[in-house]
């Protein structure tokens, strides 16, 4: 997938039937969950990060992977893939400070970005399917809170189109009424 930002008028996208809603519900679940377990773990991050980022190794993973379509898509910011580079940055500064202050690059202060950085990424994931299941949002997930404001204000905000599996539930679903 590509990070570049291409947004469609408004109207111009299929809104996600059923099956595209309750696809958009489970992910919304799966992101939440995760969320919900990180919270758990709070305390582990600070005071046994090694431990608790290798049982988060695939979630922290999939956080670097799609945090460029999380900030580009839901604040409609053409900044390609510089939310990771900021993340790469801020885990180095992490990593200086916990090598200075407790001896390894896997301290406290490694803990807490990652911590943060979770819960935003999956909680902005996980309130978007939710907010995309329950308005049918159409096209991407990421739009549904832009997609709320529309709703709530009257003013049309414009919609991204996803190349991923929800596209093409959304479109077998439509193909088949």
């Amino acid at each position: 997938m590509s990070t570049q930002l291409k947004l469609d008028e408004p109207g111009t996208l299929l809104r996600p039937g059923i099956i595209g809603r309750t696809a958009r519900f489970l992910f919304a679940v799966l992101c939440l969950y995760t969320v919900w377990s990180v919270l758990e773990h709070s305390g582990s991050f600070l005071f046994t990060t090694q431990a608790v980022l290798a049982r988060f190794v695939v979630a922290i993973a999939f956080a670097f992977w799609l945090f460029p379509y999380v900030v580009n898509i839901g604040f409609s910011k053409a900044w390609r893939r510089r939310p990771q580079v900021a993340v790469v940055v801020l885990l180095l500064a992490a990593a200086a400070a916990s090598w200075v202050y407790y001896g390894g690059i896997l301290g406290p202060p490694v803990g807490l970005v990652v911590f943060v950085w979770l819960i935003y990424v999956f909680g902005h994931l996980g309130v978007s399917f939710a907010l995309a299941f329950v308005l049918a949002t159409p096209g991407c997930e990421m739009r549904a809170i832009p997609h709320l404001w529309t709703l709530l204000t009257g003013r049309a905000t414009k919609e991204h189109y996803c190349p991923g599996p929800l596209d093409r539930i959304d479109k077998w679903e439509a193909g088949r009424k």
